[in-house]
């Protein structure tokens, strides 16, 4: 029996992070403003982190549903109301589905792009779109689809106001 590494560390947030580690050198840095058109595409801007690469150098694939998440949440800021606000009044968007289909490779330290719009805004059912890019280069689409819940997790209907909020041109 092989002995395993003895890692240094302290438990933050549920995970082993270095005894050295600096919450600015792994925070994302992400800028998001809903861009002027018609689709309500709203644009989140982040520098990809070492943490988030593979072996090989390039983003791991299960980074890109995270880019798709602070996106969305973005999204649904510049709207007036953050998902906090929504889960406080007892309203959740519950994954049901979700697709990622990959182009081309991000890289450590590159700046992306993720533009978000809603697709179908329902009652019951809220679907996302997301195209994550690098300087105009397509690196992922994908498709996010939510059903939606009250804070038993339960099927629910999206409130009037929350239905409005993002059906709005």
């Amino acid at each position: 029996m092989c002995p395993q590494p003895r890692i240094r560390g302290a438990f933050f947030g549920g995970g082993l992070l270095p005894i050295s580690y600096q919450p600015s050198a792994v925070s994302y840095q992400v800028r998001a403003r809903v861009v002027d058109n018609p689709n309500m595409e709203s644009l989140t801007e982040l520098r990809v982190r070492y943490a988030e690469t593979d072996a090989m150098g390039i983003v791991h694939h299960a980074t890109y549903p995270v880019w798709m998440e602070l996106g969305r949440s973005d999204f649904l800021r510049e709207l007036g109301q953050s998902y906090a606000e929504w889960e406080a009044r007892g309203v959740r968007l519950v994954v049901n589905e979700i697709r990622v289909r990959f182009r081309s490779p991000a890289r450590y330290d590159e700046l992306v792009q993720v533009r978000t719009s809603l697709l179908e805004p329902g009652r019951r059912r809220v679907v996302f779109g997301y195209r994550i890019e690098r300087d105009g280069v397509l690196l992922a689409e994908g498709e996010s689809v939510h059903l939606v819940a009250g804070s038993d997790n339960r099927a629910r209907v999206l409130p009037d106001d929350l239905l409005t909020l993002i059906q709005r041109p």
